[in-house]
């Protein structure tokens, strides 16, 4: 469905010089959960000039009408231009130097981006070529250590009195934007425990997606409860059924690895949520 983006882009790339080589990578690219009829396109640039990509615009004219242009960076730092083309296809162009691509062919191993699936869209110098195959599966996982661990649920259960506390003063927009910070913990405890308990290779993908086909039932059926709306009576009940979830998930990864559990940082936490929320008079 965009494949007419890609021979656009091919055709510019022919007349920049300086840009070596492409790589199409994510779900356009994957064999697992491939593309669907939303999917944007991310491209992997390589290039002697990203500098000039990344201060300007001016280049994407000759692919195609932009409706916005959005400067990021990956999650490993790597500067990208997040773009919405016409009719709202989008695609990520991230930029990588030449001894990157050079570095890449050199080693028999693959980052976990390339590793789900690649393949190839502009190779000038045949560099591109002399990239591992794609293994088209998981990057593989990696057991927490205890003080990781712990963290996390000490960060969880510090942002649950946080939240409470909003609740209470009514500051819902607050509620929501630290709760996100929240449902970030649970997200990481979702995927330790599927992990712990399938094995460490066990693919979560990432950010959540395609959650229902790896988490357990159990986890599922109280996620429906763990979102509430923007009132106060939503947000206690949400709150609530965070911690619940939060707490087996934990208690039961906790078990698996053998680590300890802060049983007693938990019952503080809930018995002041608990407190808070039965004298809150506006609820009567």
């Amino acid at each position: 469905m965009l494949e007419f983006l890609e021979d656009r882009i091919s055709a510019w790339a022919g007349t920049q010089p300086d840009i070596r080589a492409i790589l199409v990578v994510g779900s356009q690219a994957r064999q697992d959960h491939p593309g669907d009829e939303w999917a944007d396109l991310d491209l992997m640039v390589f290039t002697s000039e990203a500098n000039q990509y990344l201060t300007s615009t001016d280049w994407l004219k000759a692919i195609g009408r932009v409706w916005v242009v959005i400067p990021s960076q990956t999650g490993d730092g790597d500067p990208e231009q997040l773009v919405l083309f016409e009719d709202g296809y989008k695609v990520d162009f991230v930029f990588y130097s030449l001894e990157e691509l050079q570095r890449l062919g050199q080693t028999s191993t693959l980052p976990g981006v390339y590793r789900r699936g690649y393949y190839v869209l502009v190779d000038k110098d045949g560099l591109a070529q002399q990239l591992p195959a794609p293994s088209f599966d998981a990057p593989p996982g990696q057991q927490p250590a205890e003080a990781e661990f712990l963290l996390a649920i000490q960060g969880f259960w510090y942002g649950a009195v946080y939240v409470a506390k909003q609740i209470r003063r009514r500051e819902l927009w607050l509620v929501k934007f630290r709760d996100w910070t929240m449902k970030e913990g649970l997200l990481k405890m979702i995927e330790w425990h599927a992990r712990a308990s399938h094995g460490w290779d066990y693919d979560t993908w990432h950010d959540g997606h395609f959650m229902l086909e790896w988490t357990d039932s159990q986890t599922e059926e109280a996620l429906s409860q763990v979102f509430g709306g923007f009132d106060a009576v939503d947000c206690w009940h949400a709150l609530q059924s965070s911690m619940d979830l939060f707490r087996r998930l934990a208690k039961e990864t906790a078990s698996a690895l053998g680590y300890d559990y802060p049983a007693e940082l938990d019952g503080n936490v809930t018995d002041l949520v608990k407190m808070l929320y039965k004298a809150d008079d506006l609820l009567a």
